[in-house]
């Protein structure tokens, strides 16, 4: 995330202010890394006000719903890598656990790995469903 100071004047800047408010964040490092957040901006109400107008605030409106839209897109695409990552760790995880030989037969039979992979596969079915979390 960037930090920066708002710009004298800019309509631009202002309607990316409005939007970069609306969505709270989801992830801390993979989604949105162009927004620019704008902290302790000093400025005066003519500053703020003056420079847009209504026709500046109506395009910010007009905006919005198509914003949102590429924003929940974003996540989900992330959301659904995310779970296809887990599937292929656990696909490789029983792979590798009937392969691996310790005291004499495979590791697959110990039920402290069934254990663990009983919770990869249920921790990646949650990730499927849609009231996860």
């Amino acid at each position: 995330m960037q930090r920066a100071k708002l710009p004298r004047a800019a309509p631009t800047a202002l309607r990316e202010l409005f939007l970069s408010g609306l969505i709270q964040r989801v992830s801390k490092s993979a989604a949105d890394p162009e927004d620019t957040v704008y902290d302790f901006v000093h400025a005066t109400r003519k500053e703020l006000i003056g420079s847009l107008t209504r026709q500046d605030a109506l395009s910010v409106l007009v905006q919005v719903p198509r914003y949102l839209v590429s924003r929940l897109e974003t996540r989900v695409t992330i959301a659904a890598q995310a779970v296809g990552i887990a599937q292929g760790a656990l696909d490789f995880a029983k792979g590798y656990v009937k392969e691996r030989k310790q005291f004499g037969k495979a590791v697959a039979e110990f039920q402290g790995i069934q254990f663990m992979l009983a919770d990869m596969g249920m921790k990646n079915v949650g990730g499927l469903s849609p009231r996860s979390g």
